[in-house]
């Protein structure tokens, strides 16, 4: 059975769900793995023992801390629109390899309204980021977004889905 799931995960249960699909390949040393980068984490989490996985997910931190010193310099050569629209683009080139190496990527019409409502917010998101590094100081912006963002995506999934948050949920997000 396959495993893949695009589906959205509740913030508070990302934790557990990897922790769960790490054991799952662990445990099933004969897995036949198609994509690349499960095959990588596989590999990783095989073979070579965490140590080597942690190092990967810090280096991933710390590139993820410089995209916001990156921003602040960028901003000083162009404007946000122009810098947003060139970001977009080499995602969009980057992306179509990914599409292009899985399988067909089949969108339920249903799903459609979402994907433009979630385009126009990632599109605002990406404006008043380069926005916001040109007009104020990268590493407040890179600390607010870091501390609002597992907030406001519980909140917001916990609205959206009328799934209401246990109470030491709500205290955690609190604190």
């Amino acid at each position: 059975a396959r495993l893949w799931d695009d589906g959205v995960i509740n913030p508070a249960d990302t934790r557990n769900i990897l922790i769960h699909t790490f054991k799952i390949i662990k445990n099933n040393s004969n897995a036949i793995i198609k994509s690349p980068v499960f095959r990588m984490w596989f590999e990783i989490m095989i073979q070579e023992g965490p140590w080597k996985l942690y190092l990967m997910m810090v280096f991933a931190m710390v590139i993820w801390g410089l995209s916001w010193t990156n921003a602040k310099i960028l901003g000083f050569y162009a404007d946000a629109p122009l810098i947003t629209f060139w970001r977009f683009v080499i995602a969009s080139i980057c992306f179509f390899f990914v599409v292009i190496v899985r399988e067909p990527l089949r969108i339920p019409a249903k799903v459609i309204p979402i994907i433009i409502i979630n385009s126009i917010f990632m599109v605002l998101y990406n404006f008043f980021y380069f926005k916001g590094t040109q007009i104020g100081l990268a590493g407040t912006g890179g600390v607010l977004v870091t501390t609002l963002n597992p907030i406001l995506t519980s909140i917001f999934s916990s609205l959206f889905k009328y799934d209401t948050l246990p109470r030491k949920d709500w205290a955690g997000l609190f604190i």
